[in-house]
């Protein structure tokens, strides 16, 4: 199973990095989608649905799950399929003892 972890904010990644650009670039020879950050500086993937980069857009470190190489990755918030099915809290659960 592919893991995404560290999700947050673009706007919060790139003030936390200290990046001041990012360019949603296409690779005309594979036609495949990635982002760059101030120039080069750093690269990452690109959700497959997503075609602009705006203040609302996530950023997760991605591990695919075929073993390829683990990468940022960029894409819509919310896009994630996951579901919370249980909670542990220690603030409420713990109290009860």
């Amino acid at each position: 199973m592919s893991v995404f972890s560290q999700t947050q904010n673009l706007v919060a990644f790139m003030n936390n990095h200290g990046y001041t650009t990012v360019d949603l670039r296409v690779n005309k020879e594979k036609g495949t989608k990635f982002v760059a950050f101030d120039g080069n500086k750093l690269t990452a993937r690109v959700g497959k649905d997503l075609d602009a980069i705006t203040a609302d857009t996530s950023i997760s470190y991605f591990e695919p799950e075929d073993g390829g190489e683990a990468s940022w990755m960029i894409h819509r918030t919310g896009e994630s399929q996951a579901v919370v099915v249980s909670t542990f809290s220690l603030e409420s659960d713990l109290a009860k003892f």
